[in-house]
Parts: C-alpha cells; sequence; structure tokens
C-alpha cells in the first residue's frame, strides 16, 4: 500500500495550525513592537516563540462558555438553574457524575448583571492525545465492517476498528470542539450502515495546499487526506442528520433556545459598552446573524427603536424569524448596504427615521421593508461590527487567508463602513465599533 493511498491521522496535541509562510511572517511581525531590544538574544528569541504560543493556544477550545440571558423571556436565575439542570443530564448521559464531582459549573458573571457563565474543568477523559478512541472509552463493538479481510485493511489505513468514522469539513470540526453538533451538510466522509445510537469517531479534515478539496459524500476508506481527531460522538439518526458530541464538551448551542443565547463575552460586552437607553433610535449595522440587536433589544426592555441591518437579503429574513421566537418586538430588520447607507444629496428634503419606516412599502415576498438609506444625524447610538479575518476566534485549526493581501484587505473593507456609520450619528451620539 502506497503512502499515498493512505490518510494521515492526527492528535489535538500533533497538530501544528497550518499557517501560510507569508501570513506566519506578518503575524510575527505584529508581535515585534512587544520585545523592542531586537539585538538581546533572549529578547529575540522571546519574540520568535511568541506566534507559535498563540498558535498552540489557537487550538485548545476555552474552558468557559459565555450565555447571555435573554430577559424578554426569562430572569438570569431562571436560566442559571436550567442550565444547571441540562448540564447535570448531560454529565449524567457521560457518566461523569461518578465517582468524580460533576466537571461543570454554571454562574451569574460577577460584573455584567445579564450574562451567565459555563466553566469546564479538564475532562475526566481527554482525547486530545489520541489518533483513535481511547481503549477505555465504551464504544459500540458490533461496527459491522464486514470479514477479517476488511478489517484488516482498516487497521492498516490507519482508522478505528472499534467503532464506525465520519470525517467533517475544517469549520465543522472546528465547532465540534467548541461543543456543537454535527450536521450532515458538514461531513465530507461517512462509514456506511450508521445506527442510531451508535458511537462514531469523528474526524476533521484538514484542506492541505496545492490539493484539491474533497467531494461530499465519500466512503471514509476512500478518503486519503489529513485530519484530525476531534472527538467520539453518537447518531441521532442513520447516516447521519447529525450527531451528538462528547465528552470532552456539553453540546451547549440550542440549549435553552429563547431564554439564553451562547455568545463569545467579547460579544456580549460590546452592547453594554453603547449602554441603549429606553426612547432610543439605534442601528446595528452588519447585523446578522442578530445577537448583538437582540441584545439591545433585551438590554432595553424592548423600549427604544432598534434598526437590525445587513447587506444579505436571505439573512435578514432569518434574523427576523429569530427576532420573532426570541420577542423582539422592537426591532425592524433591513436590507441594506451599511457603505451606502446615508443620504448625503444636497437639497433633498430631509425625513425622520419614523417617517421614512411609515412611507417605506413592505415587500410582497418576505415581508421586509423597502429602505435604503438615512439621514446625517439620525440615530441616537450606532453598533458597527463589520466583517472580520476571524483570527482570534477559538478553537482554530487552521488560518484560513493565505497570502498577506487578503489579510489586510479586511481591514480596507471594515474602513469603508465607518463614515457612513460616523455621519449617520447624532451630535453627542455613540457608535461602538468591533472588529
Amino acid at each position: 500500500m502506497n503512502a499515498s493511498d493512505r490518510p494521515t491521522l492526527l492528535s489535538i496535541e500533533e497538530l501544528s495550525v497550518l499557517v501560510s509562510s507569508p501570513v506566519r511572517t506578518h503575524l510575527a511581525g505584529a508581535y515585534r513592537g512587544l520585545y523592542p531590544a531586537a539585538n538581546d538574544p533572549a529578547q529575540k528569541l522571546q519574540h520568535e516563540q511568541h506566534l507559535e504560543k498563540v498558535l498552540a493556544a489557537m487550538k485548545v477550545s476555552p474552558r468557559t462558555s459565555t450565555f447571555r440571558v435573554n430577559t424578554i423571556r426569562a430572569t438570569r436565575t431562571e436560566v442559571v438553574d436550567k442550565l444547571v439542570l441540562a448540564m447535570n443530564e448531560w454529565a449524567e448521559r457521560e457518566g461523569l457524575c461518578t465517582p468524580n464531582p460533576l466537571p461543570i459549573s454554571v454562574a451569574a458573571h460577577a460584573v455584567l448583571e445579564d450574562i451567565v457563565s459555563v466553566d469546564i474543568a479538564q475532562s475526566p477523559t481527554t482525547l486530545s492525545s489520541c489518533r483513535i478512541p481511547p481503549l477505555q472509552v465504551e464504544l459500540d463493538t458490533d461496527s459491522s465492517f464486514g470479514d477479517e479481510a476488511r478489517r484488516a485493511r482498516r487497521h492498516r489505513l490507519g482508522w478505528p476498528t472499534t467503532c464506525k468514522v465520519i470525517v467533517c469539513d475544517r469549520l465543522c470540526g472546528e465547532a465540534v470542539l467548541r461543543g456543537s453538533h454535527v450536521f450532515v451538510r458538514g461531513i465530507l466522509a461517512a462509514d456506511p450502515s450508521i445506527r442510531v445510537g451508535q458511537a462514531l469517531a469523528v474526524y476533521a479534515d484538514l484542506p492541505q495546499p496545492q490539493r484539491p478539496s474533497w467531494p461530499r459524500g465519500l466512503a471514509v476508506e476512500s478518503y486519503t487526506g489529513t485530519c484530525v481527531f476531534v472527538g467520539i460522538g453518537q447518531a441521532c439518526c442513520t447516516h447521519a442528520s447529525s450527531f451528538d458530541m462528547g465528552p470532552l464538551l456539553p453540546p451547549l448551542s440550542g440549549v435553552l433556545d429563547t431564554h439564553a443565547f451562547l455568545q463569545n463575552l467579547p460579544s456580549t460586552v460590546v452592547v453594554h459598552a453603547l449602554n441603549p437607553q429606553p426612547g432610543d433610535t439605534i442601528l446595528d449595522l452588519c447585523a446578522a446573524p442578530g445577537g448583538k440587536a437582540s441584545h439591545v433589544a433585551s438590554f432595553t426592555k424592548n423600549q427604544a427603536v432598534i434598526l437590525a441591518a445587513d447587506r444579505s437579503r436571505s439573512k435578514v429574513v432569518a434574523m427576523k424569524q429569530r427576532f420573532l421566537a426570541l420577542g423582539c418586538t422592537s426591532i425592524v430588520p433591513l436590507h441594506l448596504n451599511a457603505t451606502a447607507c446615508c443620504m448625503d444629496e444636497p437639497g433633498r428634503p430631509r425625513c425622520s427615521v419614523a417617517e421614512i419606516r411609515a412611507a417605506a412599502k413592505v415587500s410582497e415576498r418576505d415581508g421586509l421593508l423597502n429602505v435604503k438609506y438615512f439621514f446625517p444625524g439620525s440615530f441616537d447610538r450606532i453598533l458597527l461590527d463589520p466583517p472580520c479575518s476571524a483570527l482570534g476566534l477559538r478553537p482554530k485549526l487552521q488560518i484560513g487567508p493565505t497570502r498577506v493581501d487578503d489579510l489586510l484587505a479586511f481591514a480596507t473593507y471594515q474602513r469603508k463602513f465607518v463614515p457612513p456609520a460616523v455621519a449617520l450619528l447624532k451630535p453627542g451620539g455613540i457608535l461602538t465599533y468591533r472588529e
């Protein structure tokens, strides 16, 4: 068997986050200011090691997740109680309650009054050093691999022989490490005849330079790429509509769906910095998927006028449905180009936000208001979160941009949003910018 016919299986510990040489040099240069004594051998070594430490940390999941309470639907105490119950049920299913104490703590945030923290202690079963499921993990031994010849071939390829396997794409794998489920659209390859409730070894594909991407729908034994073992799952239906993940992190996505919003802590701080007040007229530019706009509605108890704009119409329609489910009645979703939404034509009669809304036609297709611009000085507060490189999101198995120009293009694009946002703000208004 040729080496090219075999997949390369890695553990999380063995994985080096893939980043192109030009981007690596560019990112390393960003830390040069931390080590000004360039001729000092000790500082030079620290500078060289700094990026490697950052990359090593990027592949590790944060052990603290944060829920932002939707105070329209629930109190923080109610959310804490329900999360504790949900985490206890998860730990019991995974056998983590005995003989060890529950490795999860749920508590109100010490500073932010609408935030709940879920802290994950070190899991009693550490999979980060494994290429295949460890023997001490109880799996379904009836893997139906057929005759001994096929089992032997599978062993030579390096795949587990005690459970079925799926290989998902990189983005799906990163989400799995954060506690997400696996859905069928994220799967590249899978073993046949997967049954409901069956244990699964989950791998994430690592795209390699100069190699075409893998087509979806492969049999696992036809996959010969490079992948990393990210955990053990359980099939929720035949051949993968979705799989439950575990046991490294509890599946937090979708827990308390309308009572709390799973959101990274920096995203929640943005709204606290904006400090919206009842009666304000507020614009959220680049609003999809709607987390911050719904936070503003919750923060103001639906007593402000909030316009949530995004240039993707399909995302705006999805936001509209989400806002209804969350009880955010004060939000008006708009299909709007945030880089060209400020009316600056001299002599055009000025209209207020309320007048523009009242005059706007409603789309028969999706019920969105046909609004394309507002006048300068229209908003008390504006929240601006333009598209970014997402370099700071953890965990990350690979750095996406491979050219420095692609990385710098994000900054150039982001600058286009600032002038119209500033122009739309009332004198003395507040704008929060998050990149």
